[in-house]
């Protein structure tokens, strides 16, 4: 029987200096705390948000419902938002992850319309 994490949650935090970050996020995303279950994470150190992909259905949704999630650490509080991912979210995260590797520039749209006479 092939166990995939087939529901994500996109995660997302202020911070990004935490040691250990991605265990504490599977530990509270499994626990009653967060209304989740048996989960995976995808985290790129130093990112300000993750990824969480629930085995069960059941666990996403609960963790959706739960009104606000905070992880508790030794200097205070780390509050999480948790939604469902959009491919328009998913690859705003990838292109953001990507931006800070090359110096945290941001991208611009182009309209397609230049003025030439």
């Amino acid at each position: 029987m092939v166990e995939a994490y087939s529901y994500p949650l996109l995660v997302g935090f202020g911070e990004t200096n935490i040691p250990r970050l991605e265990i504490m996020l599977v530990k509270y995303f499994s626990s009653e705390k967060s209304a989740g279950g048996d989960c995976e994470i995808e985290y790129e150190n130093g990112s300000s948000t993750a990824v969480v992909r629930f085995r069960r259905e059941e666990d996403q949704k609960n963790v959706l419902a739960k009104e606000s999630h905070q992880i508790s650490l030794e200097k205070g509080v780390l509050k999480l938002t948790v939604c469902l991912p959009t491919e328009e979210k998913s690859s705003q995260v990838l292109f953001t992850i990507g931006r800070k590797e090359n110096g945290g520039e941001r991208g611009k749209k182009n309209s397609g319309e230049e003025g030439q006479g």
